[in-house]
């Protein structure tokens, strides 16, 4: 998803801002419970890039949030 259609999202209130756990972001991410190691193992295995890419935002099982 766009910067662009994301800020909408906030902007007309759909969500309750950039750290929503709905949002497909760091904060939102850390906000759903997954922990800073999760989030950095996700990164190496799919790696980071400014280019746009195509895949799964989120495979099944490559992040694990923390268990309460």
């Amino acid at each position: 998803m766009s910067k662009r259609k994301l800020r909408l999202l906030v902007e007309k209130g759909y969500v309750s801002g950039w750290d929503d756990p709905r949002m497909p972001t760091i904060s939102g991410l850390r906000r759903r419970g997954y922990t800073p190691e999760a989030i950095r193992d996700f990164c190496d295995r799919i790696g980071v890039a400014k280019s746009k890419q195509h895949g799964r935002y989120c495979p099944t099982g490559t992040l694990h949030s923390r268990r309460s």
